[in-house]
């Protein structure tokens, strides 16, 4: 995603969803 911090799930484009 854009914020590409560890634990990060690459879904959508512009989609941000942190697993931490």
């Amino acid at each position: 995603s854009i914020s590409g911090e560890s634990g990060e799930r690459t879904e959508d484009v512009d989609q941000v969803t942190v697993y931490k």
